[in-house]
């Protein structure tokens, strides 16, 4: 089940393409290295994660944001980790996106980015 069909009005969906070093700008699809698709349920913090490498879905994660979501990538093209938590913050809740993944064959490219993306 693809995370569009998970949405209710309790849910927030966030994507996040990373293009290269530090670079967040949202492009299109065909130039994008990795896309990053979170939905975080404010009520019970369940959480998915859904990852695209150059347009193709690696894999779908769901889980609680209590214990994270952690894919690790070991391919002939890209290797590294994509990591999904939360942090509390007093009586909020934080939910922090890591990206770490390095590009091969060519590309010579990686993605180093952590970011704060939903406070609860």
């Amino acid at each position: 089940m693809g995370l569009a069909n998970r949405l209710s009005s309790h849910l927030v969906l966030l994507p996040y393409v990373f293009l290269s070093n530090h670079d967040a700008s949202v492009q299109k699809p065909c130039n994008t290295l990795v896309k990053v698709t979170v939905y975080v349920d404010t009520n019970t913090s369940e959480v998915g994660l859904e990852v695209g490498i150059f347009g193709i879905t690696i894999s779908s994660l769901h889980g609680n944001l209590k214990e994270g979501l952690v894919l690790h990538l070991d391919l002939i093209a890209v290797s590294g980790q994509v990591k999904l938590f939360g942090k509390k913050n007093g009586v909020k809740t934080e939910v922090w996106l890591a990206v770490d993944v390095t590009f091969a064959l060519g590309i010579h490219a990686a993605v180093h980015e952590e970011k704060k993306l939903l406070t609860f």
